[in-house]
């Protein structure tokens, strides 16, 4: 529905070009001088050529990604009514969160960081020594002599505590612990690095809204209602004689240019919002 409507808009904006290139045509007829007049089919045959080029260039150009993003209530700007775009206001953090929830690289990034986490956890633990305690009980008896011709003996019982160490003792896997650690601060940069990147696409395709809409904003309530008033003043100065139609031209030709400047502020609009949604991983509501 967004693109349908955007296109509808870009056609009526060409469009109502087209009506004014037209439109000097009919001009153009109450003019008597037939050397003025071929100069004259020159200028509008070129104005046209150029309205139709621009209605190519620009509908095939548009993103198509881009104009998802668009809420458009488009109308022709010669009338009175209002161009208005509403990009999403979403803050940075909810776009970087969107992006940890849709983007592969990024969940691998995490990823990376835990398992090296586990690793050094695990370097830590086998570098702990392991003991082993262990009990002996014992039994011994020794003859002492013959007492009314039996033998007598001296028996005694040993209860004996061993604790076993494991060697080296003084090294507790320090080599690998620092190992685990190095990767692990190495994971945590390349997280880092990935995030601040992301942060820096979105800001900068925000950005790109922000200045594509303030452009179209200045060209809709400015520029091209400044630019249609002096067109009507030559055109209306024209009727009554008081201009030629070269200087009616010249007028026609600055409103075209204004209102190829809107077009391409709309193109620039929608590829500034495709690039965010590049940048998310995913279409932003």
């Amino acid at each position: 529905m967004a693109k349908s409507a955007f296109l509808q808009g870009l056609g009526s904006e060409l469009d109502s070009r087209l009506s004014y290139t037209i439109y000097q045509q009919s001009l153009l007829d109450r003019d008597g001088s037939a050397r003025e007049a071929a100069l004259q089919e020159v200028e509008l045959a070129r104005l046209l050529g150029d309205s139709l080029t621009s209605r190519y260039r620009l509908s095939d150009s548009l993103p198509g990604a881009g104009l998802r993003f668009l809420t458009v209530a488009y109308t022709d700007t010669a009338t009175a009514r209002p161009v208005r775009f509403n990009p999403i206001e979403a803050s940075v953090d909810s776009l970087v969160r969107m992006a940890l929830a849709n983007r592969p690289d990024l969940r691998a990034a995490e990823a990376d960081v835990a398992v090296q986490q586990a690793s050094l956890a695990a370097a830590r633990a086998a570098g702990k020594p392991s003991v082993a305690v262990g009990a002996i009980y014992g039994r011994s008896s020794d003859a002492v002599g013959l007492v009314g011709g039996r033998e007598v003996s001296n028996a005694e019982n040993g209860v004996g505590v061993g604790l076993v160490v494991g060697l080296p003792f003084g090294n507790r896997n320090q080599g690998e612990v620092l190992r685990a650690r190095f990767a692990g601060e190495a994971a945590s940069l390349r997280q880092t690095v990935v995030r601040k990147t992301l942060e820096r696409d979105i800001r900068v395709a925000l950005a790109g809204v922000a200045l594509a809409t303030s452009r179209i904003e200045t060209l809709r309530r400015v520029i091209i209602p400044s630019s249609q008033g002096a067109l009507r003043v030559a055109e209306t100065a024209f009727g009554r004689g008081q201009v030629n139609i070269f200087e009616v031209l010249q007028v026609q030709r600055t409103y075209n240019e204004n209102t190829t400047a809107l077009l391409e502020g709309m193109r620039q609009l929608a590829a500034a919002l495709a690039d965010l949604e590049a940048a998310v991983g995913a279409p932003v509501p």
